[in-house]
């Protein structure tokens, strides 16, 4: 009975041995396969965030372009209401300068016809002055 026990001790170790060689080949396998494959999955972690990060810069770079446009088309907009109320006051003055000009004309025609309507009364006084009196003075 003892050599029984023996025996099947023996069994025993010997078949756990056969079987732990056989799984520990595919573990000692797994093992580099698991470092190859975290390897990996680090890589394309890393990729992802590379990407995440060139994206990231992508939209700050546009939206720094974007920033750019608006402040050049504020300023434009800025500009060209400037020149607007420039031109408006432009012409303003140029009306205002037309309205003058035509006030100094029509004043400088009536100061003629007051000279010339002075000058025709002087004439006829002069006239009647020397002509006896029947023509009408």
């Amino acid at each position: 009975m003892h050599s029984n026990f023996i025996q099947k001790a023996t069994t025993a170790a010997l078949a756990l041995a056969i079987l732990g060689s056989t799984l520990l080949g595919p573990l000692k396998a797994n093992a580099e396969t698991y470092a190859q494959y975290h390897a990996r999955i680090v890589a394309q972690q890393r990729a992802a965030n590379e990407r995440r990060l060139d994206a990231i810069r992508a939209r700050e770079a546009q939206e720094m372009r974007l920033d750019a446009i608006r402040s050049r088309n504020l300023e434009e907009q800025r500009i060209d209401a400037s020149r607007s109320r420039a031109l408006e006051r432009n012409r303003v003055t140029a009306s205002r300068s037309r309205a003058i000009e035509q006030e100094r004309i029509l004043a400088s025609r009536r100061a003629y016809a007051a000279y010339h309507a002075r000058q025709v009364i002087a004439q006829r006084r002069a006239y009647c002055a020397r002509v006896p009196r029947p023509h009408g003075c």
